[in-house]
């Protein structure tokens, strides 16, 4: 599946090598998954969208030849976190007739309201 998406046709593509792996299918996932992300955060976007998939390739590809079990396990961790951001917390702004941006909420993005808002500590950041 991600063949179409790698840039190598040798053992140099960590995640077609990984794929074979048990682990490599949670990897595959979650490339696929940070590509679904970025195509949902930059929808419209060419620029942002292209930029972001050159980011998340080249992040696997460095990680390719990584044997270190603690490094591989952070960078997944990474990418999990990564991904959550990229779905809820990343929103596009869209000008509008009146010359004010609305905001494109998803339905994976949070609403919270002011209550959640540490009073304190944020008085004691801007003092």
């Amino acid at each position: 599946l991600l063949r179409s998406y790698c840039k190598f046709t040798d053992s140099r593509c960590c995640c077609c090598n990984m794929a074979a792996t048990t682990t490599g299918v949670s990897v595959r996932g979650l490339y696929r998954h940070l590509l679904r992300a970025s195509r949902l955060a930059f929808a419209g976007d060419k620029a942002l969208l292209t930029a972001s998939r050159e980011r998340i390739r080249q992040g696997f590809d460095d990680n390719a030849t990584e044997t270190d079990a603690k490094k591989l396990a952070k960078a997944f961790k990474l990418g999990k976190q990564t991904a959550a951001i990229l779905e809820q917390n990343v929103l596009q702004a869209r000008l509008n007739d009146q010359g004010n941006y609305d905001l494109q909420f998803t339905e994976r993005t949070p609403l919270l309201d002011n209550a959640t808002v540490n009073h304190e500590k944020l008085a004691k950041d801007l003092a």
